[in-house]
């Protein structure tokens, strides 16, 4: 079968017990999952790839990028939470 009928499959059943999902667990997937998921929804994250968090986790793009003063990190809510995770 090929994996994109598979995909389609698993998202069609995903749908059927979940009130949300989140195709990729990038950090703007899991922030939104997240904060479905704090407003009771019952979320499903569906990462097709090898890791949580793309190129912020896998590929330290944002390392450069993520602004910091002499106190810590100037981005707050969820993104906060998940870069310290």
């Amino acid at each position: 079968m090929p994996r994109w009928i598979a995909l389609l499959v698993l998202l069609g059943l995903a749908w059927a017990q979940y009130d949300l999902v989140v195709y990729g667990a990038t950090p703007q997937g899991v922030a939104a999952a997240v904060a479905a998921a704090q407003e009771g929804l019952k979320v499903a994250l569906v990462e097709p790839g090898r890791g949580v968090g793309g190129v912020l986790t896998q590929g330290w793009l944002a390392t450069l990028d993520v602004a910091k003063d002499g106190e810590g990190l100037l981005q707050g809510g969820l993104f906060r939470e998940f870069y310290r995770r």
